[in-house]
């Protein structure tokens, strides 16, 4: 004879429960980018002094108007705006033509086409950084002063770090 141990929880009391665990865990994964925001109006005194308050005494832009003239913010960000519009009108022609041609005419090597397409959605995007990076400065485009260095990039990001290296 099996016995079945079960617990009798009428549905609203393990509603509720249910309902408290999604909210804790919301809690703990939203406060850190609430105080991230937050500690970013105050000054640097105030966010040693009061730890983990949200609501600051007094909001101030200082860190905002540090990181855009010292930290050099104002160029990386015409870079990133430069670089992300070049890059969305080539893909948008690019994809709009190469769509037009893959859905209205038939053509021998078609699925080959389609199906290397479908297969380049499984690459993650982090390993086609540094080769793009690399054919944008070899054709012209990366002329920006604060562009990355392919060699720069690599050994921050993995070949060369030893901090990386271990995790791996």
């Amino acid at each position: 004879m099996k016995t079945k141990m079960t617990i009798n929880l009428t549905p609203s009391f393990s509603r509720l429960l249910l309902h408290v665990v999604f909210a804790l865990f919301c809690v703990a994964w939203v406060y850190p980018f609430l105080w991230m925001i937050s500690a970013s109006s105050k000054t640097s005194l105030e966010i040693f002094q009061k730890g983990l308050n949200l609501i600051p005494d007094s909001v101030t832009i200082e860190a905002y108007q540090r990181a855009w003239t010292k930290g050099g913010f104002s160029t990386y960000f015409s870079n990133s705006v430069i670089t992300t519009s070049m890059s969305i009108v080539i893909v948008v022609v690019r994809c709009a033509l190469a769509g037009y041609v893959l859905a209205m005419y038939d053509f021998k090597g078609k699925k080959l086409i389609l199906s290397i397409l479908i297969a380049t959605f499984l690459i993650p995007t982090g390993t086609t950084i540094i080769p793009i990076v690399e054919l944008s400065q070899k054709n012209g485009f990366a002329q920006y002063s604060s562009w990355p260095d392919p060699s720069y990039v690599r050994r921050r990001t993995g070949n060369f770090n030893p901090f990386v290296q271990k995790l791996l």
